[in-house]
């Protein structure tokens, strides 16, 4: 009879809990939310390399106020995942309330105020450098035509690219490797915004333009690789391999302009520019809550340096 009182209080203590028991080759991941007196401010998801949600909660504003929450799940200990917290009003959660991410016991991260709308962080991905080197070698076979990668595959090496982008300059060998998948999309497919499918720009949304799997992979590819490569210290590094080189997009759009025959003469343009992006970030789907999905195309004023 006392055995079964204590597994009932134990039962009773612990309701709030869902409980891992993780086998070999898995690692456990645990959430804990503990809400403010806006509860229903506060969701979040923990997301595969494909972008797949595998565990989540809060969605639809269903969090009480001043509560704690606790999940927990058993992923591969080789996969990548990453946890996304957010506050629908944009000002995190009060502390001392807030969120707590565990990988096997392990605080890897938390945050309170400090999330404000939206808050990302690397749940756990031991090799990602690897895989950022296997996406380029499958990205580069795959413009080849040696294989052929299905959708998610693809997906997967956009999410790759953007995910761990630092990996693209890890070394020179993944430097090199890089360049050339650039150079290869451009000789086997064609430069990116100058194909008939890509001339006019594409939806964000693969399911508004389907089939454009590998254009959004390189796209995003291209996006990381300019980003990685423009701080002095890895062109320090590497002088050979960037002095001089550039995306033949850039080429195409919005093409050469000869130096202006009087650079002392002020100019101006006027440049149609109704997105407005509060945050610093790239645009994305309802990202001013007007649910308006914007387009990946090129746009904007270009301007050479030191001119």
């Amino acid at each position: 009879m006392q055995k079964l009182l204590l597994i009932s209080l134990l039962l009773t203590l612990c309701t709030d809990y869902a409980f891992a028991q993780c086998g070999v080759n898995e690692i456990e991941v645990r959430v804990e939310i503990t809400t403010d007196v806006y509860g229903n401010e506060t969701y979040w998801t923990l997301t595969d390399i494909i972008g797949t949600v595998v565990m989540q909660g809060g969605q639809g504003g269903i969090y009480q106020n001043s509560s704690t929450y606790k999940d927990s799940l058993c992923v591969p200990a080789d996969g990548c995942f990453f946890f996304e917290i957010y506050d629908t009003y944009g000002d995190g959660i009060f502390a001392p309330n807030g969120y707590k991410l565990y990988v096997n016991e392990i605080l890897v991260s938390s945050g309170a105020d400090d999330i404000k709308s939206y808050a990302a962080v690397i749940a756990s991905c031991p090799n990602a450098c690897n895989m950022t080197l296997n996406a380029l070698n499958d990205l580069n076979v795959h413009i080849n035509g040696t294989i052929t990668l299905s959708a998610n595959e693809l997906t997967q090496n956009r999410n790759t690219f953007v995910k761990f982008s630092y990996c693209l300059a890890e070394n020179e060998s993944m430097i090199v490797l890089a360049k050339s998948v650039v150079e290869n999309y451009d000789n086997q497919i064609g430069v990116l915004f100058t194909t008939p499918n890509t001339e006019y720009g594409f939806s964000k949304n693969p399911a508004a333009a389907p089939g454009l799997e590998v254009e959004r992979a390189m796209l995003a590819f291209s996006k990381e690789y300019s980003t990685i490569y423009s701080p002095r210290n890895v062109y320090a590094d590497y002088p050979q391999h960037i002095n001089g080189w550039n995306f033949n997009s850039c080429s195409a759009f919005p093409g050469y302009v000869d130096p202006p025959a009087d650079s002392s003469v002020s100019n101006s343009v006027l440049i149609r520019a109704n997105f407005e992006d509060p945050d610093g970030m790239n645009p994305y789907y309802d990202i001013n809550f007007e649910r308006m999905e914007h387009a990946l195309r090129p746009t904007g004023l270009y301007l050479s340096p030191e001119v």
